[in-house]
């Protein structure tokens, strides 16, 4: 529909979706559509068009290695991603958009540094 690019993390293909409106208009978002993936990789804003929410999904930082504790920036924003501790979990979120890694994930800087295509770090 609006050729929507595969997760960055775990190359599934994501799925559109639409808010049930409380006030005003629907709001669309993308999301991955991945069982596997321990990312939550969505657009965290909801989007007045399903063009916008496309737009904002399809949106890759470049590819590069961070310094903060060698994490990659965000594929989505290119914002800096953090290791937190979370009660007695870890997650790693972009401290810009809010993508992050699921509490599910053994390894959550694995995990974040992956990306579709077989890219470990």
């Amino acid at each position: 529909m609006y050729g929507l690019k595969p997760c960055p993390f775990c190359g599934t293909e994501p799925r559109m979706g639409i808010t049930e409106p409380t006030f005003g208009e629907p709001r669309y978002f993308v999301e991955c559509n991945g069982v596997g993936c321990k990312v939550v990789a969505y657009t965290p804003n909801e989007y007045e068009t399903a063009f916008e929410a496309a737009e904002a999904w399809n949106a890759r930082a470049c590819d590069r290695v961070g310094a903060d504790g060698g994490l990659k920036p965000c594929p989505f924003c290119g914002g800096e991603a953090k290791l937190l501790h979370v009660g007695a979990g870890r997650i790693v979120k972009c401290g810009s958009c809010g993508a992050s890694t699921s509490f599910a994930a053994e390894n959550p800087a694995k995990e974040w540094n992956r990306r579709a295509g077989g890219d470990w770090k």
